[in-house]
């Protein structure tokens, strides 16, 4: 028998099961095994597999298709905002035929460590690389550390594009850099505002504007983010795509029935940091308490902020009344947010905001201040804004109170009132329990970016009405509505032929007159590392990891379309 390359594989089919032979080369000219390896090698073989409904070894890449690699210092095992959409958009591109990895720092202390390869849902690999977090569970910025581990990934996973995450992620900035030297094509997803006045804003914005001249896309998260970039990085606008973020509906299902009816309760879940407003939410509880004796208060989420909440809890006497849940797990958001009538969010920055989608998606009023791009994310009957000052956020959150006050009063009919109403109203039609009222109607498109037509929905009872935003969401902000876009984002970047080291040299030259000569240098070190590097250990030795091949899976009108007419009966 003649043999192959090495670990080349070869397939024979049957009527059962499918024998998978590896066939090891014995020629002098790839004679990198021993030979006893060699021997070891050819008697090894895997068998039986019965039912394989799709080729797991050896699948030819087809068009369409990448081999992608998320980037980011947040990953799973942390909760957040990056994490999640990290994760949900990996799940999605998975179902629709990529090949998706991770990449992230190891997490953990020593003993008890993260580390090496693990997998979560769907057969997504998660590469968790010996290095440990250095401040704010971000690594220690060295630009050439990571190059050996990241080549030695990007290789053996054959990637084709590798997609960073936030640009306080100093391993998705240096994963950038070392895959455009590599030949991959680099997409950067940014999530956050930044600043451009104080001191660690100008240095921030230098080290993004020499970045981002080793990506070839940027995907931003809201319209405003998008201008924050073009400005701080000096990037290019026609390359700049906006895609907002999701929310999994499902697991976000309204139940009016949990609300107290003897409270008003207000719920804020978010992390007790200074950008995120808690300044401003310590300077209205106490008021807001004394003028709604009704009034309570459930914060979840932890931070250093905790103290100021627990110091007014004391003086005011309202440990009946704000209740601190401390951190919350995914699954212990819903059960929190359904007790709610109104949702807070007091943030002082945001490019977007998914907690406000969650709250939406369980019925509750919104509240937040006009900041970032948060006034872009709802329609205005669905949110109300208040500007970012103590006073004039008291009063919008105090006429919400009256009005969910007067909802329940409204609500409480007796039987004869509610005949009549019904007997009003029976010529319209609900959008809630029936096929939907051109007046209120929402579309179901295939762009998120398409807003809501500003109508509101005439529903009879408090639980059409949650239903009714709960489906608005579900239809305007579903995750494969965002893989599909990004695909075309990844289609662009592969369009372009890759960036010579002349050019990326051209490019940060133009940064400054000294931190383009202090880049450019840093550059070409790179390059001769990389030489190096690839001397040391060549491409051929690095086993090669065997693609998996999953069927696409049709998946956006089953998960994107409305519910049925009695789906939530």
């Amino acid at each position: 028998m003649k043999y192959l390359n090495p670990f080349q594989v070869k397939r024979i089919n049957s009527n059962d099961f499918t024998y998978v032979f590896l066939h090891v080369t014995a020629s002098k000219k790839t004679n990198i095994l021993s030979e006893g390896q060699r021997y070891r090698a050819c008697k090894a073989y895997i068998y039986n597999f019965y039912q394989m409904n799709y080729d797991y070894l050896n699948s030819p890449q087809k068009k369409g298709r990448f081999n992608i690699a998320m980037v980011s210092d947040f990953c799973y095992p942390n909760v957040g905002g990056v994490e999640s959409h990290i994760f949900a958009l990996s799940q999605c591109l998975i179902r629709r035929g990529h090949r998706v990895i991770i990449i992230t720092h190891s997490y953990g202390s020593e003993g008890d460590q993260r580390q090496g390869v693990r997998y979560l849902p769907r057969g997504l690999k998660v590469y968790y690389i010996p290095i440990q977090p250095f401040y704010k569970q971000s690594i220690f910025i060295t630009v050439l550390g990571t190059l050996p581990i990241i080549r030695e990934i990007v290789i053996r996973e054959q990637i084709d594009i590798v997609h960073g995450h936030s640009i306080f992620s100093p391993l998705a900035c240096e994963a950038a850099i070392h895959a455009q030297s590599l030949g991959c094509r680099t997409v950067h997803t940014e999530h956050s505002l930044f600043g451009f006045s104080d001191l660690s804003a100008i240095i921030m914005n230098k080290v993004m504007e020499g970045v981002f001249t080793a990506v070839d896309q940027v995907i931003c998260v809201s319209h405003t983010t998008k201008e924050n970039v073009v400005l701080r990085a000096k990037y290019d606008a026609d390359r700049v795509f906006v895609i907002p973020n999701a929310v999994d509906a499902s697991a976000f299902i309204p139940d009016p029935s949990c609300r107290d009816p003897n409270y008003i309760t207000i719920v804020v879940v978010s992390r007790l940091v200074y950008r995120k407003g808690l300044d401003l939410l310590v300077a209205i509880i106490p008021s807001l308490c004394s003028l709604f004796p009704e009034l309570r208060f459930l914060i979840g989420g932890d931070g250093p902020k905790r103290l100021e909440l627990e110091e007014i809890r004391e003086q005011y006497q309202l440990h009946s009344r704000v209740k601190l849940l401390g951190g919350l797990q995914p699954h212990e958001v819903r059960p929190l947010l359904i007790q709610g009538d109104i949702f807070l969010n007091t943030s002082l920055t945001e490019a977007f905001c998914i907690a406000i989608l969650e709250a939406v998606s369980c019925g509750l009023m919104v509240i937040s201040t006009a900041v970032g791009g948060l006034p872009e994310v709802l329609p205005e009957h669905f949110i109300r804004l208040a500007p970012a000052n103590a006073s004039e956020l008291a009063t919008i959150v105090a006429d919400s109170i009256i009005q969910v006050r007067r909802q329940r009063k409204d609500s409480k009919l007796t039987t004869h009132e509610q005949e009549a109403m019904d007997n009003l109203t029976s010529d319209k039609v609900n959008i809630c329990t029936s096929p939907p009222n051109p007046l209120c109607r929402f579309s179901l498109v295939a762009d998120p970016s398409t807003h809501f037509d500003g109508t509101e929905c005439n529903c009879n009872s408090l639980n059409d009405h949650c239903w009714h935003m709960h489906k608005w969401i579900r239809s305007m902000y579903c995750w494969p509505l965002v893989a599909k876009r990004t695909e075309k984002v990844y289609s662009a970047a592969m369009s372009k032929p890759p960036v010579s080291l002349h050019d990326r040299i051209s490019r940060l030259y133009q940064l400054g007159p000294l931190t383009g000569k202090i880049t450019c240098f840093s550059a070409i070190l790179h390059w001769l590392l990389l030489q190096f590097i690839s001397w040391l250990r060549p491409e051929q030795i690095i086993d090669i990891m065997p693609s998996l091949e999953t069927p696409i899976e049709d998946f956006s009108d089953s998960e994107c379309e409305d519910f049925s007419v009695d789906s939530h009966k």
